[in-house]
């Protein structure tokens, strides 16, 4: 009798998306129609009013809701003056430091109305309030451990215990040239009950990803997945693709058209004044999947009005049925969309291959469809670059066998997500 040998499936990428104060609705929408666009939505308590609708939705879709309790802006002077940050049932008149926060009360004073403001609300997550860390003896590694511990003892508490707790990790990026820094602070971090690790370095991005920086970016994932948890990547941007690609990252985090790197000046910097610059996020731009850019729509006007660039660069994948028109009318739709199948794409592919899929399907023609590019729009110069920089630097890591699969990236990452 023949024996069946089940296959073997790739562990599972994960894609979140962060809504912003006019993309909330659109995205609940989307979700309600198609049901699962994502595997998780980053929510802010200084929305709530717009977002209690998309947790709701979301939560029924079994999409992961995610709370981020703002602690960024409330541990800077420039942050709390904030929108909405005031406001919030955990802020304090002065503003958090390692000082104050290092006493059990302050503490207290933090956790509890977190996890009393999730007590009857549809969230299934969240970020314990971590801070930005500068030096391997941070004391904000230990007060973040011991935030992490009281915020999982008062979920208990409140009735909550099924809210899984996720440990953010706000790191300069002078931290990843040593690599014995990145080995302290891992092994000083409390990971009882931390159900992932999110990793944001300060500065890193799309447009900041150089090859040295990339590289650095690489090792320090592949470091913190010796601590068994996956690791996903916050503001990643088109970048978080190939880091999931060669095995650094399990999951994304993607604004909606923004949000492309990590910047901590954009937490702790004071709101700009009145009437001199545009809120983040307030004018969606247009994502164009084949050279992983984004546009504004005067951009992607003229970039399309030039011979050859639609053909080549006009959204192929169905969500856009007029083409050029709806990538541009219809843009949250298409990102939302094509983000999604580009993770889904990835995942597909058996952990091994996926560096080398990803530089044969996507970064070699990228890079070669950017020449032309280039002479149809200037910003496409640095576009090349990049892709050129990207694909020189997974050839290496292919080539010499570094993208390989580590750690975390060959468990099953599906559980402790909201679809086990």
């Amino acid at each position: 009798m023949a024996t069946i040998l089940p296959l073997a499936v790739p562990p599972k990428l994960r894609s979140y998306l962060r809504p912003g104060r006019t993309t909330s609705a659109r995205l609940a929408h989307l979700i309600a129609q198609r049901q699962r666009v994502c595997d998780g939505v980053v929510l802010d308590p200084t929305l709530w009013s717009r977002q209690a609708d998309l947790a709701r939705v979301a939560r029924a879709a079994r999409v992961d809701t995610i709370l981020d309790p703002r602690s960024l802006e409330l541990a800077s002077a420039g942050g709390h003056l904030r929108t909405g940050i005031k406001d919030l049932p955990w802020y304090t008149s002065t503003v958090q430091g390692p000082g104050s926060l290092a006493h059990v009360a302050a503490q207290e004073e933090l956790v509890g109305p977190i996890a009393e403001y999730i007590s009857n609300r549809d969230i299934t997550a969240v970020l314990i309030p971590g801070h930005f860390i500068e030096s391997k003896s941070d004391p904000w590694i230990g007060i973040d451990n011991d935030l992490s511990l009281r915020l999982q003892q008062h979920l208990i508490a409140s009735g909550r215990p099924d809210v899984r707790v996720i440990r953010p990790l706000y790191l300069h990026s002078n931290l990843l040239r040593q690599t014995r820094d990145l080995e302290s602070i891992r092994e000083s971090l409390v990971l009882d009950g931390v159900s992932a690790i999110w990793l944001a370095v300060h500065p890193f991005g799309t447009s900041s990803a150089g090859p040295l920086s990339l590289r650095r970016y690489i090792e320090a994932a592949y470091e913190l997945k010796r601590t068994n948890l996956p690791v996903m990547g916050l503001n990643t941007g088109t970048i978080g693709l190939l880091l999931m690609a060669v095995g650094a990252l399990d999951g994304i985090e993607s604004g909606l058209t923004d949000g492309e790197g990590f910047d901590i000046g954009q937490h702790a910097a004071p709101p700009a004044p009145k009437g001199n610059g545009a809120t983040i996020g307030s004018t969606p731009r247009v994502y164009i999947p084949t050279l992983g850019v984004f546009l504004t729509t005067k951009e992607a006007r003229a970039f399309f009005s030039v011979r050859g660039m639609t053909g080549q660069h006009a959204c192929q994948i169905g969500c856009c049925p007029r083409g050029v028109e709806d990538m541009i009318g219809r843009r949250l739709d298409h990102f939302i969309v094509s983000r999604d199948r580009e993770v889904a794409d990835l995942s597909a592919v058996p952990t091994h291959l996926r560096a080398r899929v990803y530089l044969d399907s996507y970064l070699r023609p990228a890079s070669d469809r950017a020449v032309a590019a280039e002479r149809a729009h200037p910003r496409m110069k640095s576009v090349r670059k990049r892709l050129d920089d990207w694909r020189r630097t997974v050839s290496s890591a292919v080539d010499g066998g570094a993208a390989t699969d580590v750690s975390a990236s060959s468990r099953d990452l599906s559980s402790g997500t909201a679809d086990k």
